[in-house]
Parts: structure tokens; C-alpha cells; sequence
């Protein structure tokens, strides 16, 4: 019985340390508790400790995930809804971050790798260079209408 409070103290530390170290969400949180072989009870138990005590926060988790995606990752908005929704994030929560990102910025990042895209392209630019450049920046996960909507920006000529 001792050994059993004591190793559920040890997980509650590892677990506060994990969620400590970067924003996590509750899916990410309920992964790492299952390696510790808990019986669902305790594993709720604690998840629902970190919820009460601010530790894991969906809406934070999702404005931090979506910011450093656009950002570092240059990531659009449709790869990111699907990686959130991956992670167990509902769509209500993922719409109402997405509007609260600045659409500017966003667009700046999207004029930014086709800038560094275009760089690596070597040659003159045709049409095929632009089918590609579609395809990389749809994978990406930008929206069809804000690659249009660049692509007269940057290649007016080509239609």
C-alpha cells in the first residue's frame, strides 16, 4: 500500500514537470499517463488535478500550437486545424483561436515562403515552377484563395 502512494506521487511530479516544460493538451497528457500503467480512476484522477490547477488548458495549448506553427513552421491554417484535431482539440475551440490570429501576419508568412521558394527555384519561371509552387504551399496547408490571391502579387503575367 506504501509503494502504491509513493509511486503515485512520483507520476504527479513527472506529469507537473511534463506539462511544465511546454503547453500540452489533454490527449498528449492522457498518452504520457498511460505509460505509467495507472488504473483509469487514478489517471483521471490526476488528469483532472492539472485541468483544476491550470496546468493543462486546451485554449492555451491551441494558441501556442497555432502561433508557433505559423511562425517557426510556416504552417497554414487548414494543416494546423487537422494537426488540432489530431490532438483531440474540438473545432469550436480551433475556430474561435484561428480568429484571433492576425490575418496580416499570416499573409506575410505565406508571402514569405514563396520568397524563399522562389529562390531555390532556379531557371526562368513557368508554368509547371507555378503548379509546383501551388502544390507546395497547398501542402502546407494555405488556403486556395490566399495562394491566388499571392500568386497575382508575385506573378501577375501568369494567369
Amino acid at each position: 500500500m506504501v509503494k502504491q502512494i509513493l509511486f503515485i506521487e512520483d507520476v504527479y511530479k513527472k506529469i507537473i514537470h511534463y506539462c511544465n516544460s511546454q503547453e500540452r493538451c489533454q490527449q498528449e497528457v492522457q498518452e504520457k499517463l498511460t505509460q505509467f500503467n495507472l488504473k483509469p480512476q487514478e489517471s483521471n484522477a490526476i488528469l483532472k488535478y492539472l485541468v483544476d490547477h491550470d496546468l493543462v488548458n486546451e485554449e492555451r495549448f491551441t494558441k501556442s500550437f497555432t502561433s508557433s506553427r505559423i511562425r517557426y513552421k510556416k504552417w497554414g491554417g487548414k494543416k494546423i486545424a487537422h494537426e488540432l484535431i489530431l490532438r483531440g482539440v474540438s473545432g469550436v475551440l480551433i475556430e474561435q483561436v484561428w480568429k484571433t490570429v492576425d490575418q496580416e501576419e499570416y499573409k506575410k508568412m505565406l508571402s514569405l515562403l514563396i520568397e524563399i521558394k522562389l529562390e531555390k527555384m532556379s531557371g526562368k519561371f513557368t508554368l509547371r515552377k507555378r503548379e509546383r509552387m501551388y502544390r507546395f504551399l497547398l501542402n502546407k496547408g494555405y488556403e486556395d484563395n490566399l495562394i491566388q490571391e499571392a500568386f497575382q502579387k508575385y506573378f501577375p503575367f501568369i494567369i
